[in-house]
């Protein structure tokens, strides 16, 4: 389960073994400070050596995430309590540390859509503790052009959403900010659970990829 791959990965970076080892641990540690909101600053951010995020979890202060590892296509970040984010083609499609919520997403045609695609498209998602291969359909709509801001960076953007529903009777709305010149989604405002409020992805220093 993706759960239980992603669990067992928290302990190993908490200890210092895998990609980043000790010093990807000690720099997410330090530059997360409890009264600073948001967590770190551009400059601090564009310091650091990887490639960075910040989380919100419904009105809660923003959390700053690193990224960790890359596994096929989906990239791990981690934050500093040991939270992690997995996205896939800007996506979140899981979770770990954040208890009974998303842990994992399938798509039928084995890669996410891109949103400025919109139409319909199916996903498959396991939520924590007891939901597994949920069917999940999803229609995206345009909602036209906005001007993002992620920690003082403006991106210029298309927003999208995406009406969903499972056929347990789930329904919610994914919301996406896309980039104009790039495709790059910048903001990501996800369902991860009925229990959970949205969570919010937002690109600070994008990967390179090679």
């Amino acid at each position: 389960m993706a759960f239980r791959r992603l669990a067992l990965l928290l302990p190993l970076v908490a200890t210092g073994c895998g990609s980043g080892g000790a010093g990807l641990w000690a720099t997410i540690a330090e530059a997360v400070a409890p009264d600073d909101t948001p967590p770190v600053t551009r400059e601090r951010a564009e310091a650091m050596p990887y490639a960075s995020a910040l989380v919100r979890l419904g009105s809660r202060r923003p959390a700053f995430l690193v990224l960790h590892s890359v596994q096929n296509e989906r990239l791990i970040w981690l934050s500093a309590d040991r939270v992690a984010i997995v996205t896939e083609g800007g996506r979140v499609v899981g979770t770990a540390g954040l208890g009974e919520a998303l842990t994992d997403t399938r798509f039928r045609d084995g890669a996410p859509p891109k949103p400025l695609g919109l139409g319909q498209h199916l996903r498959l998602v396991d939520v924590a503790p007891n939901v597994w291969g949920l069917p999940v359909s999803c229609t995206g709509r345009a909602l036209g052009a906005e001007t993002v801001t992620v920690l003082d960076i403006e991106h210029a953007t298309e927003r999208v959403a995406e009406n969903c529903s499972g056929r347990d009777g789930t329904r919610f709305t994914d919301r996406f900010w896309v980039g104009v010149e790039d495709g790059q989604i910048w903001r990501a405002e996800q369902w991860i659970g009925d229990d959970q409020p949205m969570l919010t992805f937002e690109l600070v220093r994008p990967p390179t990829m090679p």
